[in-house]
């Protein structure tokens, strides 16, 4: 059965107040480890539904298309310089984004269909419009995303909840092909990414969970372990772009190394990733 998501039976202010406090509760670990028990994502199909509801509450509290279409027109109007000055616009953006992401993990985890393609494309752009922000080919594709909301409504999602054994075996797949991808620390870029991608992927469930239950200390220790390994996983990418200086026909065919303590950081957690 497809179901509107129902946003207002959750409240939008509460649900953003939640999406702030789990963020700012890594301050509460002395020292970031891994659960011993990592605890399993919508055991039931209530929790199901309840998980993207929650993440549907929160991007429809932060998304509003006025707000968004003067945003964009702001960032073309600004020229590159003057866009770095603007730090709120670019919170703003990236905070968009984050909430699309969550969104879209939880969809495509715990729904039939998936995240409509239209939204996809919405998030890539928005990905791009941020990446580009301290450059003036940042406004074609915020001209793009403008496009795209003047076209779409991207605030009017319908679902069908998928069963808790099709979530555990999405999240299964994800595991055993994480754990083929690091049996070795060498691998190819394209490799790297995907297991990047991946590692986010299960960042936003887990963060969306503890969003629902702030209470569960696990969840949130999860959650900010996936982030801490998802960072650091960014910063090496980053940093052996950058020393490579790779075209795009060098990124395909280029390897490069994890290093050693977040190989091990990496295997631990999908070591004791239960599905």
């Amino acid at each position: 059965m497809r179901r509107a998501v129902k946003t207002e039976a959750i409240g939008q202010t509460g649900i953003i107040q939640k999406f702030e406090a789990i963020k700012l509760q890594q301050s509460i670990f002395r020292v970031l480890r891994l659960p011993r028990v990592i605890p399993e994502l919508a055991k039931s199909p209530e929790d199901v539904k309840k998980t993207i509801e929650s993440a549907a509450t929160l991007w429809s509290a932060l998304f509003d298309n006025t707000q968004l279409t003067q945003s964009l027109k702001t960032y073309i109007e600004l020229s590159a310089n003057e866009r770095k000055q603007n730090f709120e616009l670019r919170k703003y953006l990236k905070e968009l984004r984050k909430a699309g992401l969550l969104l879209k993990s939880a969809l495509d985890c715990y729904s039939e269909d998936g995240a409509p393609e239209t939204f996809n494309t919405f998030l890539s752009q928005l990905g791009k419009t941020n990446d580009a922000y301290d450059t003036k080919q940042g406004n074609k594709y915020a001209q793009k995303v403008l496009s795209l909301i003047e076209s779409s409504d991207l605030n009017a999602f319908s679902f069908t909840p998928t069963s808790t054994n099709v979530c555990a075996s999405r999240i299964n797949i994800i595991k055993s092909r994480s754990l083929a991808q690091i049996q070795s620390p060498n691998m190819l870029v394209p490799i790297y990414h995907d297991l990047r991608k991946d590692l986010r992927h299960l960042k936003n469930l887990y963060q969306v969970a503890a969003m629902q239950n702030p209470s569960n200390r696990s969840l949130i220790q999860t959650f900010h372990y996936l982030g801490d390994l998802s960072t650091q996983l960014g910063k090496v990418h980053d940093q052996y772009a950058k020393q490579k200086m790779m075209d795009k026909a060098g990124y395909e065919v280029t390897q490069m190394r994890i290093p050693s303590q977040l190989h091990r950081k990496l295997k631990l957690f999908y070591s004791r990733l239960k599905v």
